[in-house]
């Protein structure tokens, strides 16, 4: 019998710092994730568009295309995929840029595998609802009844007034 090992998610890693590419890469990989690294924006850009990622981590001080950069040719795409920026010499206008932008996050560098593990969960369940709102609201413009996980059925609070049956009303 052979086992197929489920990927929790597919990560794009860009920083101009190789060791540090290839570091993180690895403490993903060993997490579960499936990565892919660039070294350059413009690399970023060419996986970006032949691959679906669930959620991009960028240094933000790169040579050619910064972090920031990148993210605004990201929502030129895909105003919903997230992505993470780091920086080594954080910068409160480069910060609120991001922000503006819809970064997930602004991390300092040096990134703990913790930090970088909880930020890239909170990720992949920010994606997943994504896709299921999309896939739900696609489902109701074709005319089908739209479907839902257990998760977010089992989430749904039902709230009606006293004697009166809130799945009839």
């Amino acid at each position: 019998m052979v086992e197929v090992l489920r990927s929790l998610g597919r990560v794009l890693i860009v920083d101009d710092n190789a060791p540090l590419r290839r570091a993180l890469g690895r403490m993903l990989q060993s997490a579960g994730h499936t990565v892919s690294v660039a070294a350059s924006g413009a690399d970023a850009l060419v996986a970006l568009s032949s691959t679906e990622f669930d959620v991009v981590i960028s240094d933000v001080g790169m040579p050619g295309m910064t972090g920031v950069e990148l993210l605004e040719k990201v929502r030129e795409h895909d105003r919903d995929l997230p992505v993470v920026l780091m920086s080594g010499n954080p910068d409160l206008n480069t910060a609120m840029r991001a922000d503006d932008l819809g970064a997930l996050e602004y991390l300092e560098k040096p990134v703990t595998l913790d930090k970088l593990d909880r930020c890239v969960a909170r990720a992949l369940e920010l994606r997943r609802k994504q896709q299921e709102t999309s896939r739900a609201l696609k489902a109701q413009s074709d005319g089908r009844p739209p479907r839902f996980s257990r998760d977010e059925i089992s989430s749904v609070t039902l709230v009606a007034p006293p004697g009166v049956d809130a799945l009839r009303v």
